[in-house]
């Protein structure tokens, strides 16, 4: 072999082994135990829900836990009257219908009792109640005499009154209970005037 192909070779070998012109990439790292451990695919987390309770309608706070087929109650609002009644009643669930007091249907709900408890707050619950206001009386609706509890609220400088009765289902509510009258800063909202059961 001649002296330039030996010098060829020898610089060809020491190309090779320094790797391409500007820096070649590194050799590749040796992998550690510890290395594997870090690249290793973390375990997926998984979020478990909590089991969902058993559903028991005895133990319901909701009003609608009590509604028969067939009860109805009508209500006064400003520039109209509203005529609600339970149509259909399940384990879970309670169906009713509103019509306008010609009886022109408005709209059909399905109350899921699940639901509405959840929701559920109960009028001398909810925030700005002024507890030591809360009183209890008798009054008439029609030729019926009813019980209502009536709950006075100050919210944003305004006054709420509110009439609880257990004497109808929750069609008109507040806190998810039912309530015969509602007022606010002395004008009603809405009234009960009637109500009755097929």
């Amino acid at each position: 072999m001649n002296r330039l192909a030996l010098i060829l070779l020898s610089s060809s070998l020491a190309f090779l082994a320094a790797g391409c012109p500007g820096g070649g990439s590194p050799p590749p790292a040796k992998k550690t135990a510890k290395t594997e451990a870090k690249t290793a695919a973390a375990p997926k987390k998984t979020v478990e829900k909590a089991p969902e309770k058993p559903f028991d309608r005895a133990t319901l706070k909701t009003p609608w836990k009590d509604a028969k087929v067939g009860q109805w109650a009508l209500y006064k609002t400003p520039g109209q009257e509203l005529r609600f009644e339970v149509i259909k009643v399940e384990d879970r669930t309670v169906t009713w219908a509103k019509t306008d007091a010609e009886g022109n249907p408005q709209s059909e709900v399905v109350e899921d009792l699940a639901e509405v408890e959840d929701k559920y707050e109960g009028a001398e619950n909810m925030d700005a109640v002024e507890k030591d206001k809360i009183e209890t009386k008798t009054i008439k609706i029609g030729d019926k005499e009813i019980e209502v509890t009536i709950v006075k609220r100050k919210i944003s400088g305004d006054s709420a009154e509110n009439w609880i009765t257990t004497a109808v289902p929750p069609f008109m509510a507040v806190g998810g209970d039912a309530t015969a009258k509602s007022m606010r800063s002395g004008n009603t909202h809405f009234e009960l005037i009637d109500f009755g059961q097929k």
